[in-house]
């Protein structure tokens, strides 16, 4: 807004468009998705960099209308199941699921995913939407849209996790494309971090090999013993330095020569 970034004003602009497409209603006119003043509103709660408090705002909006709106908020507010619930069985948008799905940039985004099976396979309780009256007519369940999300994104999932919210009659060939990914890909990654694991150890070893090696080369200096840079005899308390040919110098030769 103009350039600020505190939350505050970002809220209270929010509210206020907020606040414009109520007293719309309240005159009995429609406010479809077309309208100016609700694509501003769904501009600033799409955002990608988020300067509004999603808790705060969320707490304005109502719960008969804009329910896109809130979807939005209680998605940036963490509550992401409810966000699904609203997107499935309130707006019926399976499309707008996915793609708040895929918008979810966190680690979380595995468990969103198997969140949307679960509703598309068993309608959510009343209580899970405070405030919000789910009617009769939600989206009635569809194994086979679930069946697809799996197939395309099970990988990300937890697969105990989806099958506990499969239903009992869920057919195992109809789940085979699934299982075999998802199993693949677990697989993968347990092989893939035993060969990290493996080439830590391997790494490990060599390093101590050549610790030993270095540690149990001797260094013998008597009154024959000349400094490779300057040629001078060492005394008996002088610092010097083994280089790697072999050859033995002065600390301080060896640090004006840059060795």
């Amino acid at each position: 807004v103009w350039g600020e970034e505190r939350a505050l004003f970002h809220n209270t602009l929010i509210v206020q468009y907020k606040d414009e497409i109520m007293a719309r209603y309240a005159e009995g006119d429609t406010v479809d998705s077309g309208d100016t003043t609700r694509q501003k509103l769904m501009r600033m709660l799409s955002n990608e960099i988020c300067l509004y408090d999603p808790s705060a705002v969320l707490s304005k909006f109502p719960f008969t209308h804009l329910y896109e709106e809130r979807a939005i908020l209680l998605g940036g507010a963490g509550r992401y199941r409810e966000a699904l619930i609203i997107y499935i069985h309130v707006l019926h948008d399976l499309q707008s699921a996915l793609k708040y799905c895929s918008s979810v940039r966190t680690e979380k985004q595995g468990h969103v995913y198997e969140q949307l099976v679960s509703l598309l396979v068993q309608p959510p309780l009343q209580s899970e939407l405070p405030g919000l009256e789910l009617t009769g007519d939600g989206r009635a369940p569809d194994l086979e849209a679930a069946i697809q999300i799996l197939e395309k994104y099970g990988s990300e999932m937890n697969l105990v996790a989806v099958l506990q919210s499969l239903p009992s009659n869920a057919r195992l060939h109809k789940l085979a494309k699934f299982l075999s990914l998802a199993i693949s890909s677990k697989v993968s990654v347990r092989n893939e971090v035993s060969v990290v694991k493996g080439l830590h150890h391997s790494e490990h070893l060599h390093i101590q090999e050549e610790r030993i090696g270095l540690e149990s080369t001797k260094v013998i200096l008597s009154e024959f013993t000349f400094c490779s840079v300057c040629g001078k005899r060492f005394s008996t308390l002088t610092a010097f330095v083994r280089q790697p040919n072999g050859t033995i110098s002065h600390y301080s030769c060896a640090l004006d020569k840059g060795t």
